[in-house]
């Protein structure tokens, strides 16, 4: 079966006329329709583009949508979040996660990796046409309590597997909720089994106060929860450099948000060959500073886009993530921007990946913009960026 449109972009190169042969759901080719004389589906006047990738994401918070006003501060948000999943009925949460799958794909996404605490999304993720990556998360500043955490995340891996999940991964929530020990265990387990292994990194100030100096708004809150053991002491040390010293940094590494980084952590990250996962819409929820993403760009670290969750995004629309990116850093070509919501994910799944792209062996699942202007073909990708196109998901 073959597909065409007014022009494509791959991934690496923008075609003309593309015309791209897929079967049982994989690309077999792709060339130029002129040059051939095949029967084709005619997308028309359309843009095809790969399948977004969101890198991001907690699809058991969908719930939260509409519940927590934007623009409060990191740990005032995070008590809310507490307090709503605690008063939550699990149905609610559960009714939560379809649609907000539904959402993911009729904006133009193909693949998530959802970060789960109760493997809520498992069943309806299993189900979806999405390439789906479960990154498991774990929990537990007390070092005394780091082994049963482990046998806990290791157990949870196998129920998972033995549910369906077609692709696992593991994620020590972040710096200020993980012991050591715990981190050094997981990062273990993610070199033996080579995991994509995710973790929280310099959200906020009040993370960067909490590590380095043991004060702040987070440890009165941990403090007020019971969450802090007693004998906890802050590493003294910025999260990054926390990361690293656990062996948590690697090229299958996603470092989420990296917002509030030194330049000494972002030469670390590019040593370490991590991937920083920057979120746009999160990012703006809160109000943070210009996120350092140009010095990452410069200092040759890979980078991907995600949404974040419901609780602190108004959407799922990866497309709308692309476009705060171009607002906020015109000076970028449009086209890296649209590397980091597709191809570049590649760098960390390496060559056998078989999403981000529009090439041979990838899936022939693509994100289709319509509604350009009337514009020449190779005007369309930068018409990406007006707000009257819209993007669906279309599967050949």
């Amino acid at each position: 079966m073959f597909c065409t449109a007014a022009a494509a972009w791959t991934g690496y190169e923008f075609i003309e006329h593309p015309l791209i042969e897929c079967e049982g759901g994989r690309i077999i080719s792709v060339s130029s329709a002129k040059a051939a004389n095949e029967p084709a589906i005619d997308l028309g006047d359309a843009l095809l583009l790969p399948g977004f990738v969101n890198a991001h994401c907690h699809l058991e918070y969908s719930f939260l949508r509409g519940k927590i006003a934007p623009g409060l501060p990191f740990s005032q948000w995070l008590g809310e979040v507490v307090r709503l999943r605690k008063a939550a009925d699990e149905t609610d949460i559960q009714q939560a996660i379809a649609p907000a799958i539904d959402e993911l794909l009729s904006s133009g996404t193909a693949a998530v990796f959802d970060i789960s605490t109760r493997e809520s999304a498992l069943a309806d993720l299993n189900s979806s046409p999405l390439q789906a990556w479960a990154l498991l998360e774990t929990l537990g500043l007390d070092p005394s309590q780091a082994e049963d955490k482990f046998i806990e995340l290791v157990q949870r891996l196998q129920i998972s597997r033995a549910q369906g999940a077609a692709h696992l991964g593991i994620s020590p929530h972040t710096p200020y909720t993980v012991s050591m020990p715990l981190a050094r265990a997981c990062a273990d387990l993610g070199r033996r089994q080579r995991y994509v292994t995710a973790i929280h990194l310099a959200e906020t100030r009040e993370e960067r106060q909490m590590l380095e100096h043991g004060t702040g708004a987070l440890v009165e809150m941990f403090r007020a929860a019971g969450l802090l053991p007693g004998n906890w002491e802050a590493p003294r040390c910025a999260a990054v450099e926390w990361a690293d010293q656990a062996g948590l940094l690697g090229p299958r590494t996603l470092a989420i948000h990296c917002n509030y980084v030194s330049e000494e952590e972002i030469a670390l990250l590019a040593q370490r060959q991590a991937t920083v996962v920057y979120c746009p819409g999160s990012h703006a929820w809160f109000g943070h500073e210009r996120h350092p993403l140009p010095k990452m760009l410069d200092a040759g670290i890979n980078v991907c886009l995600g949404t974040d969750s419901l609780g602190s995004n108004s959407a799922l629309d990866m497309l709308r993530e692309i476009r705060l990116v171009h607002g906020q850093f015109p000076h970028i070509a449009l086209a890296q921007v649209l590397a980091m919501g597709t191809r570049n994910i590649r760098n960390v799944l390496g060559p056998t990946a078989t999403i981000g792209a529009i090439a041979p062996g990838c899936l022939s699942r693509f994100a289709v913009v319509e509604g350009l202007p009337a514009l020449r073909p190779k005007d369309f990708l930068a018409a990406v960026l007006e707000e009257e196109c819209t993007c669906r998901s279309i599967e050949i």
